[in-house]
């Protein structure tokens, strides 16, 4: 299974103001860098979370053999009103868009798509996720572990250690949850 994602909102997941009153900076020298540790951070987040912090065009494209159902997509959340569209790949790379009547796609926090019949091609998968158009809509826990893991990046995070700042990394944990 291969992911990408295209942001469709590409402002900062968390303002620079509030990024720089956690790290306690006070001066406008390292606005450029901040805002690059930012979004280093809301990276970092998103990925160990399996969240769209902004909206977002999610883009998975499964190999014939990786095709069963459920397929669990990977990152949400996504609102119940939101649609997918489906394409089979063929041997010879060609593209179609699957029929609405082969399949369904169940929106909430973990998206998955169902598939009604076994299908010996590849399928392409377009969805959109996210937690909403700007920083407002992201909740208050997330925007404070963005904040922090840009401290820990802006302070230079140790060589050894982990990823993401320990504040960071327990946020984390509670968005993840607990997949089967």
């Amino acid at each position: 299974m291969k992911t990408e994602r295209t942001p469709t909102v590409t402002d900062l997941p968390v303002t620079l103001a509030d990024a720089k009153a956690a790290a306690r900076i006070d001066h406008t020298d390292d606005d450029a860098l901040l805002t690059r540790y930012v979004r280093a951070a809301a990276a970092d987040i998103e990925a160990q979370a399996g969240l769209a912090l902004l909206t977002t065009t999610v883009n998975v494209t499964l190999d014939a053999g990786e095709v069963c159902s459920p397929i669990f997509l990977g990152i949400g959340p996504v609102a119940e009103d939101a649609t997918a569209t489906v394409y089979t790949v063929g041997e010879d790379g060609s593209t179609a868009e699957l029929d609405a009547g082969a399949w369904w796609f169940e929106a909430g926090r973990w998206p998955r798509l169902h598939v009604v019949d076994s299908l010996s091609d590849g399928l392409i998968i377009n969805y959109s996720a996210g937690m909403g158009e700007d920083a407002d809509e992201i909740p208050d826990d997330l925007v404070t572990a963005i904040c922090d893991q840009t401290r820990w990046l802006y302070d230079g995070m140790p060589d050894r250690g982990p990823a993401l700042a320990p504040s960071a990394a327990r946020v984390v944990a509670r968005h993840r949850g607990a997949r089967l």
